[in-house]
């Protein structure tokens, strides 16, 4: 008896540094295919800012829109987010990634919405990674400039894009030898 392999989670791109975030789907699309990069019909769109119209499930970086829905921005200024506070180290989007070492360069201060689960903040309070589901649409905030600082080259950075992809679809992967 074999169970068959599950479908991949298909990722869209809305994003300014689409070469990196694309690299990070390409990177799980080829090695076992639990994402598959996709132009139309995405299961999760990974965005920066806050692109208008979106209706998938969403990871977004950089919040820098105060008419966003998932974020109310407080103020322009860069926060220090130097020191994590990790709120739910067990949650499934933090599984593989060692949070405390994780960096939020570029965070701002935001306030998130009320219904929000925030995983890590700042010392401050400030939250700098959380999900909030709005109307059935989930999203994954992380409040950070991912092009500061070299976030892109961090070997945390495909593991967000991959572990958000996975919450966000409702699709936890197996370890292959378990099915």
């Amino acid at each position: 008896f074999r169970l068959e392999p599950p479908r991949p989670v298909r990722v869209g791109l809305r994003t300014q540094n689409e070469w990196f975030f694309r690299q990070s789907v390409v990177a799980f699309e080829q090695s076992g295919g639990s994402l598959q990069l996709v132009e139309e019909s995405p299961d999760i769109v990974v965005a920066e800012g806050r692109p208008n119209g979106l209706s998938e499930s969403t990871l977004i970086f950089a919040p820098s829109d105060e008419e966003a829905s998932a974020w109310e921005l407080i103020d322009e200024t860069i926060i220090d987010a130097s020191v994590p506070v990790v709120k739910l180290a067990e949650h499934p989007i933090l599984r593989y990634i060692d949070a405390e070492y994780l960096r939020f360069p570029g965070a701002r201060k935001i306030r998130a919405p009320e219904s929000a689960v925030v995983l890590i903040e700042s010392e401050a309070g400030v939250p700098l990674l959380y999900t909030v589901s709005r109307n059935g649409v989930g999203t994954v905030v992380v409040n950070l400039n991912p092009a500061q600082n070299d976030f892109f080259l961090s070997p945390r950075f495909p593991i967000l894009v991959h572990a958000s992809a996975e919450f966000l679809s409702g699709q936890r992967q197996l370890v292959e030898s378990s099915y």
